[in-house]
């Protein structure tokens, strides 16, 4: 019975997930990139906030560095010339 409700339990998760990403895939096509910024009122970074945050975290934090993403988890309208 115990693997039965893990089971389960992984389905839904798979359901959840799936759902939230296509309801996050919709909203970021029809979404503009965000230029100007809105950090202090909504706490939301622009690209450029995010990459300059990103290159200060790397300065400071040699443990941290950035990545290529994979083609599944990249953003393909954000960053094009740094695939």
């Amino acid at each position: 019975m115990n693997n039965i409700s893990q089971k389960v339990g992984e389905m839904k998760d798979k359901v959840k997930n799936e759902s939230w990403n296509s309801i996050k895939d919709a909203y970021v096509s029809v979404m503009p990139v965000k230029t100007e910024s809105e950090f202090i009122k909504k706490g939301t970074l622009t690209v450029d906030e995010f990459v300059e945050a990103g290159d200060q975290l790397v300065k400071a934090c040699p443990a941290w560095q950035w990545k290529s993403a994979s083609d599944k988890k990249y953003e393909s309208s954000l960053f094009d010339e740094c695939k």
